[in-house]
């Protein structure tokens, strides 16, 4: 009986010891995923933007210097936002905007690409005018989502009362999602901004905002 205990107390003893180890590596995983993933995302842009007038540097100056390209593409890129910043400047982009527009093909692209970073990059100006919650896929569930218009008209004449354009985004790539056309009487405001929400999905609910957590320890 003795060395049954002994065995069984062994066999507890390694589990807790697994167990252990197992908790341990994943706080690990934890810590270093979010670094991993942020140094990959951090040098790809870095090569990317470096390659962008490398080939051109390497023909004037006729050898590589690592980094030159990088820092002549953010100079440029500061530029053209310096630029944009008076009237001259506004009326250039508009023309070159105008010009894209009207081409088969990059019209579509370009198009849809400015409105997805202004809609991410510029939330007091961009399609993302509110955070709401509504309940979606079914009643008892709550998805978090974006107002994007509100319809005097169209969609409102159809329904029969005064809807609202909502962006559902999906976890944890919020650049894709689902479109919907709901009463304004079945959206419910959440007081964060528009940042805040992109945080709390991409994150997928990990990162609560201030208000938030504000009202659940309250």
């Amino acid at each position: 009986m003795a060395r049954y205990d002994w065995y069984n107390s062994g066999d507890m003893a390694v589990s807790g010891v697994r167990r252990r180890v197992r908790e341990l590596f994943v706080v690990g995983l934890a810590v270093v995923l979010p670094l991993l993933v942020t140094y990959l995302l951090l040098r790809f842009l870095f090569e990317a933007l470096d390659g962008l007038l490398d080939p051109m540097i390497q023909g004037i100056l006729g050898r590589r210097i690592p980094g030159l390209g990088f820092l002549a593409t953010v100079a440029i890129i500061f530029l053209i936002g310096a630029l944009t910043t008076n009237i001259i400047g506004r009326k250039l982009v508009a023309v070159t905007e105008d010009l894209l527009l009207h081409i088969p093909l990059v019209k579509n692209v370009y198009a849809a690409s400015k409105q997805l970073f202004d809609a991410f990059t510029l939330p007091g100006r961009g399609a993302f005018r509110q955070v709401v919650m509504l309940e979606y896929p079914r009643s008892g569930l709550y998805a978090l989502g974006f107002i994007t218009a509100t319809q005097a008209g169209g969609f409102q004449d159809l329904v029969g009362e005064r809807t609202v354009n909502v962006f559902i985004p999906t976890a944890p790539n919020p650049t894709s999602g689902f479109f919907l056309v709901v009463p304004e009487k079945s959206v419910i405001p959440v007081p964060i901004s528009v940042e805040e929400a992109l945080k709390l999905i991409v994150s997928g609910g990990l990162i609560i905002p201030p208000a938030l957590q504000a009202r659940r320890e309250g």
